[in-house]
């Protein structure tokens, strides 16, 4: 079984599974992208870009679920991304701000209040 994830030029993430009887056999194809995303191995992935005070840019990535929030910070004068400082009280209502909009067009309406609940939790 061959499996492959590909991500277009929107970052929209194409799953799709290859069954082989044997090498060089071709059995069966099928799209699972939806089934990925329903179990939760696909997560939202939500980010901005902002200027900072002294003008160096800084870019937000946060991988969002109902479960858990990954932040990911990265400053255009540093090399790697930091993994591992808290999100600014600035980060959260950008966050939180994205999400509210994009409840408003039909998305989960939960997941806003689970992002709520974790920044109480966070002590934000």
């Amino acid at each position: 079984m061959l499996c492959s994830l590909q991500a277009n030029k929107h970052k929209a993430v194409h799953a799709q599974v290859t069954v082989l009887a044997e090498p060089g056999s071709f059995v069966a194809s099928m799209d699972i992208t939806n089934v990925l995303r329903n179990i939760g191995y696909m997560h939202n992935l939500i980010s901005w870009k902002e200027k900072l005070s002294d003008g160096v840019k800084r870019e937000v990535r946060v991988h969002v679920s109902h479960q858990k929030l990954k932040w990911q910070f990265k400053r255009s004068d540093a090399e790697g991304w930091d993994y591992d400082s808290a999100p600014l009280a600035s980060d959260w209502d950008q966050l939180l701000d994205i999400l509210r909009r994009r409840a408003g067009r039909g998305r989960s309406v939960d997941l806003v209040e689970a992002v709520r609940r974790m920044r109480v939790k966070a002590g934000e």
